[in-house]
């Protein structure tokens, strides 16, 4: 193990431009990552928050859970029969 990190310094540092070049094509391409996958986390907690505070009533009745976590699976299990009995 010691030897292939060995030969990974010496070749790292034999050819400064190519690792400098990956070095930074791997940055941007991490970081470009991790601003998509913030971006559409952002964009789905807002679809989320929009579609359920636009379309109030008198009042809303959510599933156990939904409100901490605001998942939109957690939907009421069979929902006429629930309106029926209110």
């Amino acid at each position: 193990m010691w030897l292939l990190l060995k030969l990974a310094w010496r070749n790292g540092l034999r050819n400064r431009r190519r690792t400098i070049l990956a070095g930074l094509a791997i940055g941007l391409g991490l970081g470009a990552l991790i601003f998509t996958d913030a971006f559409l986390q952002g964009i789905s907690a807002a679809l989320i928050q929009s579609g359920t505070d636009s379309f109030l009533g008198q009042a809303q009745i959510h599933r156990q859970g939904f409100t901490d976590t605001l998942e939109i699976e957690k939907t009421v299990a069979e929902g006429d029969a629930v309106l029926a009995e209110l």
